[in-house]
C-alpha cells in the first residue's frame, strides 16, 4: 500500500479508521482518498484497506488572515 506516496506494508487487513489512528491523524479534521475515490467519514470504521491500495490523507488546518 502507498500512503501519501510512501510505501507501507500491511501484515493484516485494516480499516481507514485504524490507519488514521496508527498514523496519528485527527479523525474529524481528515479527508481520505483510496484509489482516487473519497471515502466518506461515516465509512472510516468499515472501509477495508489492502496492500495494493493507494491512499492519500489530507488534514484540514484552520487559520486565515487576521485584521
Amino acid at each position: 500500500m502507498r500512503v501519501n506516496n510512501e510505501k507501507m506494508t500491511l501484515n493484516r487487513a485494516i480499516t481507514v479508521l485504524e490507519l488514521l489512528l496508527l498514523k496519528g491523524y485527527p479523525i474529524r479534521q481528515t479527508a481520505v482518498e483510496v484509489n482516487g475515490a473519497i471515502v466518506p467519514n461515516a465509512k472510516y470504521r468499515t472501509y477495508g484497506l489492502h496492500n495494493e491500495d493507494n491512499v492519500e490523507i489530507v488534514r484540514f488546518a484552520g487559520g486565515g488572515l487576521s485584521n
